[in-house]
């Protein structure tokens, strides 16, 4: 798989909200991506998200574009 694969990809999947950025990535650190039908478990401030203890569940919510 191709870079541009890979980030039209990633891009896809937090448009259409089955991934949302837990902490984003810069210069030689990876950005990282939580999965939204689970919760957010406790890192220690390692990620930007607060701990959850339920799935956001953001996908369900999600609509595409009607054309």
């Amino acid at each position: 798989m191709s870079d541009k694969t890979l980030q039209r990809a990633l891009k896809e999947l937090v448009e259409r909200e089955f991934l949302e950025v837990s902490k984003q990535g810069f210069k030689s650190q990876c950005t990282l991506y939580a999965l939204t039908c689970y919760p957010i478990g406790d890192f220690g401030g390692k990620i930007d998200l607060r701990p959850t203890s339920k799935p956001s569940d953001k996908w369900k919510k999600h609509r595409p574009p009607t054309a």
